[in-house]
């Protein structure tokens, strides 16, 4: 194969990820399916480039990032097919954050290996659908990576919008369909004998051989999701029973999701910082590897340290099954269902963990800070999780719209966290039930709440600091030190009378002072107070943050208080 002057960048995305993989309530099939979004990328499109390599006897190199130890990547230090006397027909640039980048000197080996891998995402997948967008380049001779870049999310832009998603066909009148979906059934449970369809399939294999891989110390790299060996023994939950603490009433389980802050205007800023400082097409490349793998580990070693936290907290653990269950870690995008007592103090957790850790930018050590904005949808177990991740994904921009109205009030770094709880049906869009519910005449609800460092903290225990919430829900729990804890039935009648949007409140608190219980038991410390008690003698109504009390009260039995620290778990340098 001759060498090409003239070159081409590429981008494969895949669309629809999470409707993939939240499809279904089974958790087998979720697992199943994160394992196939998650190799589609990862393994998947390298087969497909060497077989079409070795069919054409093309010369490829689809290392960008070496392993050092058990679990640490560095990324590769060449861009080979960058220099005007490579022979190689193509090179992976990265493959993070949802979307492989590739390098192409050939345009017919190009074209084959787009029939190939789309063959292959029906084969694996059967309705994910597959975007690829390409520029010319020269690799540096007159084009700077960064700029390449920027076109190429441009042009991948404009392929999507013309996109048109394909459906499976659907059930004839003189086929059987299976019981969620309504698509045909194409074959049957091995085990219940249950008629399934392809997707559903597809879903289950994957689900056993991840269920195969678990624990296995020789399968260590074949997990999507390797626990770190810290934690050798434990297991991810698995099935729907190993995320409840029982079937009965409080069988409530919750969906994470947790998405970077403006990560893409610091991956320009850095393209910029590279621009000024001349560096080379190939070393360009070299650099976004690095900081791609950086921002991945970054937020890999954040969950985890959280996970290693979680399992040495009492009453979590069940026959060394962990009650989560990571469905899309990719870049700066988490997503994980989990127990819903966990779900809230695990993402502030793992949030306020994020904001310690920063990432190297440019030779004068600027840095780039992790944050991110989190959302949780808590749902029974049998709730719909298609309708649980878009709840948590509407939490979670809440979160970004509250942090972008806020920006000029707390730092850029800030992180912000909203949930929403549905104890039953889930008919109105969320703003439409927020709007229906405050507390008093100018106050609704106080999610969603700042996330911040401990040594980063402007103002601790603002009324929209999670902070004030934690200690909130550490009073009611009873886990503080408070100097009186309240009879679970005057709670139970403050949180009916914010529901009734605090109508008699007023009557309310009188008769709980008459009975010597105060609002501010449940959310000041001995501490906040000169003489070291509590002072309830000017006591007014508007003097309390309301919609923190009414958060906490909707959490009383849904929030596992030790797995979240006012003093963090330490900075990460």
């Amino acid at each position: 194969m001759t060498a090409s002057t003239q070159g081409l960048l590429a981008i494969y995305d895949i669309s629809g990820i999470q409707e993939y993989i939240f499809a279904s309530n089974r958790l087998r099939e979720n697992v199943g399916a994160s394992r196939i979004v998650g190799e589609i990328l990862k393994n998947d499109l390298p087969e497909v480039m060497q077989a079409v390599a070795d069919q054409t006897q093309a010369q490829v190199k689809l290392e960008w990032y070496q392993r050092v130890g058990e679990s640490k990547r560095e990324a590769e230090e060449s861009f080979d097919i960058a220099h005007k006397d490579s022979i190689l027909a193509a090179e992976i640039v990265y493959i993070g954050g949802g979307s492989a980048i590739v390098a192409y000197r050939d345009r017919n080996y190009f074209q084959q290996v787009n029939i190939e891998f789309a063959k292959r995402i029906i084969e694996t997948t059967y309705t994910l659908s597959m975007a690829v967008a390409h520029i010319e380049t020269n690799f540096g001779k007159s084009d700077q990576f960064g700029t390449d870049r920027m076109r190429l999310e441009g042009e991948l832009e404009r392929v999507k919008a013309g996109m048109l998603r394909q459906r499976p066909a659907g059930a004839f009148p003189i086929s059987e369909q299976e019981s969620f979906g309504g698509l045909p059934v194409t074959s049957h449970d091995r085990k219940s004998g249950e008629g399934i369809s392809t997707v559903q399939t597809l879903k289950r294999q994957a689900a056993d051989d991840e269920r195969l891989k678990v624990g296995e110390a020789s399968s260590h790299f074949n997990e999507i999701f390797p626990l770190p060996k810290e934690l050798k023994g434990l297991k991810w939950g698995f099935e729907m029973k190993d995320m409840v603490r029982s079937t009965g009433e409080d069988g409530y389980v919750a969906v994470v999701h947790i998405d970077g802050n403006g990560m893409g205007q610091q991956l320009k800023n850095k393209m910029e910082v590279l621009q000024n400082d001349n560096v080379s097409y190939a070393q360009a490349v070299v650099e976004m590897r690095k900081l791609s793998l950086e921002i991945s580990e970054g937020y890999r070693e954040n969950f985890y340290r959280v996970i290693k936290h979680i399992a040495c907290v009492d009453s979590i653990l069940k026959e060394n099954m962990l009650p989560i269950r990571p469905l899309i870690m990719d870049g700066d995008d988490l997503t994980f269902i989990c127990r819903a007592d966990l779900a809230v103090p695990m993402a502030a957790a793992f949030l306020q963990d994020l904001e310690s850790t920063k990432l190297k930018l440019d030779k004068q050590d600027k840095r780039i800070s992790l944050s991110a904005c989190a959302g949780i949808a808590i749902v029974h177990s049998h709730f719909p999780f298609s309708i649980a991740y878009d709840i948590a994904e509407e939490c979670c921009k809440e979160a970004k719209k509250k942090r972008h109205k806020e920006k000029d009030c707390h730092r850029e770094s800030d992180s912000y966290l909203d949930f929403h709880l549905v104890r039953g049906s889930y008919v109105q869009q969320l703003k439409d039930i927020r709007n229906n519910l405050t507390f008093k005449k100018d106050e609704q609800y106080g999610r969603p709440y700042l996330v911040s460092a401990p040594k980063l903290s402007t103002d601790p225990m603002a009324a929209d600091s999670f902070n004030l919430l934690h200690t909130c829900l550490e009073h009611i729990q009873g886990h503080s030190d408070q100097e009186s804890t309240w009879p679970s039935t005057w709670l139970n009648r403050l949180y009916r009378e914010y529901l009734a949007n605090g109508e008699k409140l007023d009557i309310l608190i009188d008769e709980l002072r008459s009975r010597n219980l105060h609002l501010k038991q449940l959310y000041q410390t001995k501490e906040q107070n000169n003489v070291g008690q509590l002072d309830y003698a000017e006591e007014k109504l508007s003097d309390h943050p309301h919609a923190t009390i009414f958060d906490a009260l909707e959490l009383i039995d849904l929030y596992k208080s030790a797995v979240f620290s006012l003093d963090g778990a330490g900075e990460t340098q």
